[in-house]
């Protein structure tokens, strides 16, 4: 006598399911984190608490100076990742303002390639600033938060700029600038007044 062994068929409800999970996981992935960081787009406000957006933004920007017919460099993209961990990073107690200026950076630029340098402040704070490069540079000075920007003003082309910035609302103030020589460039900024921290690659 044989032995006859029955198989149950098999269910295909749990692959169905997994596949709607896996779906519905990609999906707010997408809208939490990618549509922010690329395209500058948060329904979630996800993006803002991250610093998601403000890399979103840049690369609206950097994708607008390409249809003008000036090309990425993969230094831009290493420097909006630094710029998203700073934003992550804790507060640190203020510095000291030294020869009256409490913060200062510089840096290098090569052919093409920006960067920026953002101030945390709330809405009416005053930072006063000077800034000068080796080089002619196109600069951008604006403000943006989770749900505002500000462009305070553009300079084609710039050497060097001094004054106050006053915070139009709450939220990240500052420069945005680009070597558009084919030398590289360097700026120095400077900052001191009523601010956060200084926020940079």
């Amino acid at each position: 006598m044989r032995d006859t062994i029955h198989k149950k068929p098999g269910r295909s409800g749990g692959l169905f399911g997994a596949t709607l999970g896996a779906a519905a996981a990609g999906a707010t992935l997408v809208v939490m984190f990618w549509m922010p960081a690329e395209y500058g787009i948060d329904p979630t406000g996800v993006g803002g608490v991250l610093g998601l957006i403000n890399m979103g933004e840049a690369k609206q920007r950097l994708e607008a100076e390409q249809n003008m017919g000036t090309d990425p460099m993969l230094a831009e993209v290493l420097a909006r990742l630094d710029r998203i961990e700073a934003l992550l990073t804790v507060d640190q107690p203020p510095v000291e303002e030294v020869d009256g200026w409490r913060d200062s950076f510089s840096y290098a630029l090569a052919p093409g390639q920006g960067f920026e340098v953002k101030l945390t402040m709330e809405a009416g704070q005053v930072a006063g600033f000077e800034w000068q490069a080796d080089g002619a540079v196109y600069v951008d000075m604006h403000g943006d938060s989770a749900s505002q920007e500000h462009s305070y003003a553009i300079q084609d082309s710039s050497l060097a700029d001094d004054g106050t910035l006053t915070a139009a609302f709450t939220g990240n103030h500052g420069w945005y600038w680009r070597n558009r020589t084919d030398q590289t460039v360097t700026v120095a900024l400077q900052t001191r007044g009523d601010y956060g921290r200084m926020l940079h690659p």
